[in-house]
């Protein structure tokens, strides 16, 4: 995959399917290494064609994308902060 094709964003981690599948690209919306708060995208990349398919928004400090496989159908999280209202 080439990571050209997002463009001006900073990749911030990459995980690839256990079966030697598609990657999957944890990034941000700017190339600056800190941006502080920012919005992250999920981004997969199919690694034999360079193929780049937008999964979206993911939460704020997304973090640690993982695949698991479950009743032979492939799914994938990651991690993120979660902000609780005061009441």
């Amino acid at each position: 995959m080439d990571t050209r094709r997002l463009g001006d964003r900073h990749v911030v981690e990459v995980t690839q399917r256990p079966d030697g599948g598609p990657l999957a690209v944890l990034n941000w919306a700017t190339a600056e290494l800190d941006p502080g708060v920012t919005m992250a995208r999920l981004h997969l990349g199919a690694p034999e064609t360079g193929a780049v398919q937008d999964l979206g928004q993911v939460g704020v400090g997304a973090q640690s994308p993982v695949w698991w496989n479950h009743d032979g159908e492939w799914h994938l999280g990651s991690v993120s902060l979660v902000s609780f209202e005061s009441r």
